[in-house]
């Protein structure tokens, strides 16, 4: 496990699309091919095991890139959530929230009717939510109570 503190950079280079090399994880060690899609300089997670973090269509996996990996978040502390097209082999960090903890991530999770990814975080102490449209690439905020 990595002990270093990544900050996130500014909001031009957070959003910005990356390209990923995809990579073997223990090539020929595992019984069946594993491969890492996430970029090796940050670590990342999804959410907890009963929340899929493929998308409908299993083009795209959610996840939440951490600002570091050895202790737990403060308020003050900011994570990106991620869309990765597998497709593409790119990575888009579309949202900074501060609301997420190492078990559950900030609990972003994929929309019932298709690509929207919705997840947590606060502002200005209130809660809210967020929708995300992959195609379009656009992001909508929604207060919460």
């Amino acid at each position: 496990m990595s002990h270093r503190i990544v900050t996130l950079k500014t909001k031009m280079e957070l959003y910005r699309k990356k390209r990923v090399t995809f990579r073997s994880y223990r090539q020929g060690r595992t019984l069946c091919p594993v491969t890492i899609v996430t970029p090796p300089d940050r670590p990342f997670i999804h959410t907890f095991f009963d929340i899929c973090p493929w998308s409908p269509s299993g083009r795209y996996l959610l996840c939440l890139m951490l600002p570091f990996e050895n202790r737990e978040p403060r308020a003050e502390n900011r994570a990106g959530i991620c869309v990765i097209d597998l497709q593409e082999k790119t990575i888009e960090c579309v949202y900074e929230t501060r609301g997420w903890a190492m078990q559950v991530a900030a609990h972003q999770q994929w929309g019932n009717g298709g690509e929207p990814a919705p997840a947590s975080g606060t502002t200005r102490g209130c809660i809210l939510f967020f929708s995300y449209e992959v195609q379009q690439g656009c992001r909508s905020d929604h207060a919460g109570s």
